[in-house]
């Protein structure tokens, strides 16, 4: 028995102000996977995988007023998983999210009060379970990304990047009626701000 499910939610968003005046950027994405592998037990093995990658950019140049400002995200989100063995049933679950937001304000000198920040948050789960007997429950899961802002004014300049690189993994071999249960969990949460740019 074998059953998987997987599911991507990427969304990029753009706010515009005025040109002269004003433009504040946001920059944003949000993926969610999940591997389901369940096992019913015999001969074989049943095996889920899911493999995202994205990538985004927004770069602004302004030669009226001195202002050149970039932004970019990228990262990498893996899932694997295996079971096996003569008695069933087996479960691996694994649930990855990742979410980001970046925000930089360019344009005249009003805007340079207005705050320049980026959030970057990943959480990883599994959970392995192999009752009853003889076999093998293996799972890993990853993220590897980050994000970056850079802005030059003739006020000042500012760089601040983010990295994750987060690896989970869950193995369980048995040759007894054991009943054993791996859970694993890690949780990541990343602020920057760079203050205030006048």
């Amino acid at each position: 028995m074998y059953r998987k499910f997987f599911s991507i939610a990427l969304g990029v968003l753009f706010l515009a102000g005025s040109a002269q005046a004003f433009v504040g950027w946001a920059q944003d994405f949000d993926i969610s996977a999940r591997n389901v592998v369940k096992w019913g037990g015999g001969v074989g093995s049943a095996k889920g995988a899911n493999l995202v990658t994205y990538a985004e950019k927004q770069q602004f140049k302004n030669g009226c007023f001195g202002v050149l400002a970039l932004q970019k995200t990228r990262g990498t989100v893996t899932q694997v998983a295996t079971i096996s063995g003569e008695v069933g049933p087996s479960t691996i679950r694994q649930n990855a999210k990742a979410v980001g937001t970046q925000y930089i304000p360019v344009g005249s000198k009003a805007a340079f009060g207005n705050r320049a920040w980026q959030n970057l948050g990943v959480n990883l789960r599994t959970i392995a379970i192999k009752p009853y007997g003889v076999g093998t429950v293996e799972g890993k899961q990853s993220f590897i990304g980050g994000q970056m802002q850079a802005m030059t004014t003739p006020h000042g300049c500012f760089v601040q990047s983010q990295y994750v690189n987060a690896t989970q993994s869950a193995s369980i071999t048995t040759t007894t009626d054991i009943d054993p249960t791996v859970k694993s969990t890690i949780n990541i949460k990343m602020n920057q701000n760079p203050g205030m740019m006048k």
